[in-house]
């Protein structure tokens, strides 16, 4: 479905504005990239080894990756979906305004309309958070010492937060694996191959038909940050969660993936 390996760009370069990062995957969802640096990317030892190609590193302050929405990013309670990303993280967080930073989220941001200085309409964006929403990765920080570098996932219906966390620490300055995998009422958490934890969503009950229908959004995909950083309408964002580290090989999927495919990813 989204297929970002950033292999396109110039290595060992910084650019304030990218406007085009490709999409492979035919979709041709292209993502439109803040002060990103580019560098060698990582590297594999599996049986199927990929050449370094090139990696997006965030600076911690005012970088960002935005993917806008559309139909193919409804994903709903009812769908299968997963991501798949390879971060490299540093063992401290710059900012620490929150306990986490954003490695990806469909929360923070969205298209509006409003009127320039001469009245007339023009597109923009909008920082305006939801509490509703498919996915959510992030990276605990050092403001919480023991849970330094583990992985958080999530997914909300507004009503419901289905949270569950890593074991593994991967702030260590080297290539992790990571895969967020939806697949029926289960939101599982794999870290390098391996599968950590995993979430349910509410079948029954109360709770079942809010949770189950309720965690579709219009909100674009961003990578680095929970909201633009970069001087659009702040509106009532508090934190935006900036990352530091880079991250490399995002795969975005309309299906949920099976344990051996995973394991290939991770490899």
């Amino acid at each position: 479905m989204q297929n970002d390996a950033f292999n396109d760009e110039v290595v060992n370069r910084t650019t304030k504005i990218d406007k085009v990062i490709e999409d492979r995957s035919g979709y041709i969802h292209h993502a439109y990239g803040s002060n990103i640096s580019y560098t060698d990317g990582i590297k594999t030892t599996g049986d199927f080894q990929l050449p370094s190609g090139t990696k997006a590193t965030f600076n911690g302050s005012d970088s960002y990756i935005r993917i806008d929405h559309n139909k193919n990013y409804n994903f709903f309670a009812t769908s299968d979906y997963s991501i798949s990303i390879w971060a490299v993280l540093p063992t401290q967080q710059s900012d620490t305004s929150s306990n986490y930073n954003s490695i990806v989220s469909k929360r923070g941001t969205e298209k509006d309309y409003g009127q320039d200085s001469k009245g007339k309409d023009i597109l923009r964006r909008r920082n305006i958070p939801t509490p509703i929403f498919p996915f959510d990765i992030e990276v605990h920080n050092q403001s919480v010492s023991s849970n330094n570098g583990k992985v958080r996932i999530s997914l909300s219906s507004g009503t419901n937060r289905i949270i569950t966390d890593s074991t593994t620490k991967i702030n260590d300055n080297l290539p992790h694996h990571i895969c967020f995998n939806k697949t029926g009422s289960h939101m599982e958490l794999w870290i390098d191959g391996v599968k950590e934890n995993t979430g349910s969503l509410p079948t029954s009950g109360s709770n079942k038909v809010i949770t189950m229908r309720g965690i579709s959004n219009q909100m674009d995909i961003l990578f680095g940050s929970k909201a633009l950083s970069d001087g659009w309408f702040e509106d009532s964002v508090s934190s935006y969660a900036q990352l530091s580290g880079s991250l490399d090989e995002v795969r975005i999927y309309n299906k949920g993936l099976t344990e051996s495919e995973i394991k290939g990813l991770g490899n």
